[in-house]
């Protein structure tokens, strides 16, 4: 959890337009976005405790911490344990976050942007690890191109570890020396067109290449489930750089403004925070590694209690979601925070 808070104040204190920031001999005073709700039981004041954010610290001032720091850029001030943060209206009716250490330094009485090396979080990647490194979509192109094992040597029914195996469709001018091994699972299609957009696949294991040739033989070196004659063979994705590729930040286009939940990893239809679901929009529509969304929760139908006719309420935010992965024609999301439940076909837009 320690890991998942600091990831998120990752994803909220993003890439945005740079923030005045006023140093005195005391505090550091943080713009906060005038549009964002306060909360009617902020405390007066806060200490920082171990293991607190200030994305964490931001959630007991304010409804929003992700509106409340639009107006902030890349220059953020590291809290530290002890601390005073307390929230204060200024004299032109705006609202700042006033964090205040224990040990002051003497400044000239003027305003200064505040220079500061900032750290990057920690990132747990326990949700979202195989994802990253393990194949589990495929283009139409990909799953055309891919190649299958045609049999075992040792004619057994099953292929595991240490078995060599026979192939076709590797590809002898693209040589790799280690290949995943799939097989196909639900198709994902557009929910307004019908189009196919990708081709899911389940992660069997992996294969290295010791002889090529028409059929080339490989060696089995791990597998999750047992191998059948007919399963895929795809080139294995070396690992992310995970701790400096992730930048969260808006994306600015989206292709037709808005995307759609269209599948959850593990099929529940309510989503929850943490839950990871696919997106039918990519990287052809806009969508990259790092870009941070919300989900709205359509409106529901109502009868006019004058008129009579039905009407569609207004939709709501439901919770914020960042694309960690994403490929042409689809992405994977994980839902960072759920203010109500999510659904499959649930809109999801530009913060």
């Amino acid at each position: 959890m320690k890991t998942i808070l600091r990831f998120l104040l990752l994803m909220t204190l993003c890439s945005l337009p740079l923030f005045p920031v006023y140093a005195s001999d005391a505090p550091t005073l943080l713009l906060l976005n005038p549009n964002v709700e306060r909360l009617p039981n902020y405390p007066e004041r806060y200490i920082v405790l171990p293991n607190d954010t200030l994305y964490k610290v931001l959630e007991k001032f304010v409804a929003d911490p992700l509106l409340a720091s639009e107006m902030w850029g890349n220059n953020i001030p590291q809290i530290r344990i002890g601390d005073m943060v307390s929230m204060l209206e200024l004299s032109s009716g705006s609202y700042a976050l006033q964090i205040k250490r224990g040990r002051t330094v003497k400044l000239s009485p003027m305003t200064r942007i505040i220079q500061q090396q900032r750290e990057i979080p920690t990132i747990s990647t326990d949700v979202i690890q195989h994802f990253l490194t393990q194949p589990r979509i495929l283009s139409l192109d990909e799953l055309e191109e891919a190649g299958y094992i045609v049999a075992n040597a040792n004619g057994t029914l099953l292929a595991t570890t240490d078995a060599l195996v026979y192939a076709r469709g590797l590809d002898e001018y693209d040589y790799q020396e280690r290949y995943a091994i799939v097989r196909l699972g639900q198709q994902f299609t557009d929910p307004d067109t019908g189009e196919v957009l990708a081709q899911e696949t389940v992660y069997l294991g992996v294969a290295k290449l010791e002889q090529m040739g028409d059929p080339a033989t490989l060696r089995i070196l791990s597998f999750t489930q047992g191998i059948y004659d007919g399963d895929l063979l795809v080139p294995l994705e070396s690992d992310d750089q995970l701790t400096e590729d992730f930048q969260p930040r808006k994306p600015t286009y989206i292709e037709g403004e808005t995307a759609r939940i269209i599948a959850v990893v593990n099929g529940v239809s309510q989503i929850g925070q943490y839950q990871i679901v696919v997106l039918n929009k990519g990287l052809d529509d806009g969508l990259e590694r790092g870009h941070v969304l919300v989900a709205n929760k359509g409106g529901h139908l109502v009868k006019d209690p004058v008129t009579g006719e039905l009407i569609t309420l207004p939709s709501q935010i439901a919770g914020t979601l960042m694309v960690f992965k994403s490929f042409e024609r689809v992405s994977y999301a994980l839902v960072m925070k759920a203010q109500r439940a999510i659904s499959l076909l649930d809109e999801v837009t530009i913060p």
